[in-house]
């Protein structure tokens, strides 16, 4: 069985930029332009960026649903709608000469939101691996060659 859903034309909700100039001191103008007057944005994240390794494929994308299904004594369903938070986990790899600044980020990151965006440059699994939040599982092992693989997981905030 297949089932279809069908919604108006929408643009992406994510756009990452990866090659903006590392200048201080300096001023970002953002213009937003839409044909029919409708533009908005969400948010803007500005910072330099830390390398953690390449997420490998096979990430999740797995949804934390915080709505309720309560059921009366026939079976009968009450459903209240409530937020549902993505959480991003992957397996990272990272040369082993990165470890220790890898390691750095890691304490520095504790319990600080972050950017976290598990692509080199804007893609169609952008949305997908880009989060804002906190990591929650960051465990780091050597393997048989020169990298090490990072068990990651960050859910939003």
């Amino acid at each position: 069985m297949m089932t279809h859903a069908f919604e108006p034309f929408s643009t992406r909700p994510t756009k990452v930029v990866f090659d903006v100039p590392l200048v201080s001191h300096a001023a970002v103008t953002i213009v937003l332009i839409a044909s029919d007057g409708n533009c908005k944005i969400g948010g803007v994240t500005l910072g330099t960026n830390i390398y953690l390794g390449k997420l490998l494929k096979r990430a999740r994308n797995i949804g934390i649903s915080f709505s309720t299904v309560d059921r009366d004594l026939f079976g009968n369903a009450t459903l209240v709608k409530r937020k549902m938070l993505p959480k991003l986990t992957g397996t990272l790899l990272v040369d082993s000469f990165k470890i220790d600044s890898v390691l750095a980020a890691r304490s520095k990151l504790d319990a600080e939101p972050a950017l976290y965006v598990g692509l080199d440059e804007d893609g169609d699994w952008t949305d997908m691996v880009t989060i804002m939040g906190v990591h929650q599982k960051f465990d780091v092992q050597t393997t048989e060659g020169s990298e090490a693989s990072i068990l990651f997981s960050a859910e939003e905030i």
